[in-house]
């Protein structure tokens, strides 16, 4: 009993260790969004926005929540075994939940942070991040109801995808257990899925949404052929059904997100338009950018007046211009003040 007040006495410490820690970072985040803010110009290209604004720039906040994520599953880990979680339905439920909680978002978070090395791989970041968390999750899975060790199952994983699974063999009468773990580490991974997606800007996101939708239309076909049985599995139909259930779930989100930065979006693109043209605020107007992407970009160029004001701040010298487009701007402007 002591071991276990012992454990809950340090795990309170570190909770109000990382409360603090958190509030030190959340200054910093503020702090990071401004420069990255600071950076964004309306006129740049894709290219620019990648490299000054989007997930290289917070490469080391991915790696942090790997770390602090990694350093809750191995404090709570101790903690559940000795909870003697295997016969208690509610304490095992809590506890697949929480170490696949923090687990699945300990490699989401340190596979962002490699990606963001590399602008191409950034561009399909939803792509790779979406097949390493239904290769890992469907590996656990499957490892609940197969003898086959770890090495084996990961060397002949490609020959095992139509291998059938018979649950009542793993389960006896219990087959619904089966489904519980699969319900508790799906919605894990899922939760884990959203707090990174949170973290994303918009361009990002809106890259996101182009690999999800061409996901979803292949994989309706897919997954009706293969087929879902509840008292026989097979490893290719779990990965099916976690990449069908994932990305239906992702569409949410992303549509929750970017109505949530749109909204803001909409909110400065009104306040500014009703201004006239000497009090519009450029600052705003690129804040408009941050929130809106492509969609708004489109928007605040189409308005002359806005469009004034942006040309007025990002080209103000020959030098500036990076294409035949913006030598257009620039001399239809210098035109109009003439």
């Amino acid at each position: 009993m002591w071991i276990i007040k012992k454990l809950l006495d340090l795990l309170n410490r570190f909770t109000k260790k990382c409360n603090t820690l958190y509030l030190d970072y959340d200054k910093n985040q503020k702090k990071k969004a401004q420069e990255r803010l600071d950076a964004l110009k309306i006129l740049e290209t894709k290219e620019y926005i990648f490299k000054n604004v989007s997930s290289k720039t917070k490469q080391n906040n991915y790696l942090k929540r790997a770390f602090f994520a990694t350093v809750i599953m191995v404090v709570l880990f101790p903690i559940i075994l000795s909870l003697n979680a295997p016969n208690n339905l509610l304490i095992g439920i809590c506890s697949i939940f929480i170490l696949s909680l923090s687990l699945s978002y300990t490699y989401n978070s340190f596979i962002v942070s490699l990606l963001s090395l590399n602008r191409y791989l950034r561009k399909i970041l939803f792509s790779i991040l979406t097949f390493i968390n239904i290769f890992i999750l469907g590996d656990i899975i499957i490892a609940s109801i197969s003898n086959t060790n770890i090495s084996n199952r990961i060397l002949n994983f490609f020959e095992n995808l139509f291998t059938e699974y018979k649950l009542q063999i793993a389960f006896g009468n219990d087959i619904w257990l089966f489904w519980l773990i699969f319900t508790l580490m799906t919605a894990s991974s899922y939760i884990s899925l959203y707090l990174v997606l949170k973290t994303q800007d918009v361009f990002e996101l809106e890259f996101m949404g182009k690999e999800n939708r061409l996901l979803l239309s292949s994989l309706a076909i897919v997954t009706f052929i293969i087929g879902i049985d509840i008292d026989k599995v097979k490893l290719i139909g779990i990965l099916c059904l976690i990449l069908v259930i994932q990305t239906a779930f992702f569409e949410v989100f992303y549509s929750y997100l970017l109505s949530k930065m749109y909204e803001k979006a909409q909110n400065i693109i009104q306040e500014q338009f009703l201004k006239n043209e000497d009090g519009i605020d450029y600052n705003r107007l690129v804040e408009c950018y941050y929130y809106g992407g492509e969609k708004y970009k489109e928007k605040l160029l189409s308005m002359e007046k806005f469009l004034v004001i942006i040309v007025e701040n990002e080209l103000k010298s020959l030098k500036d211009l990076k294409n035949y487009d913006d030598y257009k701007l620039y001399k239809a402007i210098r035109a109009r003040n003439i």
